[in-house]
């Protein structure tokens, strides 16, 4: 897994290539490291198969039995 990445921070390109809009509320990262917020485009619930919503979330993967997030760091 990688430990970072660049998210895309541009409101035009999240709409030019993902058709979602980003939140004004949550300013972008530059990076993306583990533990760090980060934009995310998922799959919209209950409407058509191909239409996508942005999330903003935590990035990072947590094994189920660690007993800290900090963890997730490592």
């Amino acid at each position: 897994m990688c430990a970072n990445y660049h998210p895309v921070t541009t409101r035009d390109r999240f709409l030019q290539y993902f058709g979602v809009e980003r939140p004004e509320a949550v300013p972008p990262p530059e990076m993306a490291f583990p533990l760090s917020i980060a934009p995310f485009i998922v799959r919209a619930q209950d409407r058509v198969e191909m239409e996508r919503d942005l999330q903003v979330g935590q990035f990072g993967l947590l094994p189920f039995w660690a007993k800290e997030v900090a963890f997730g760091r490592k």
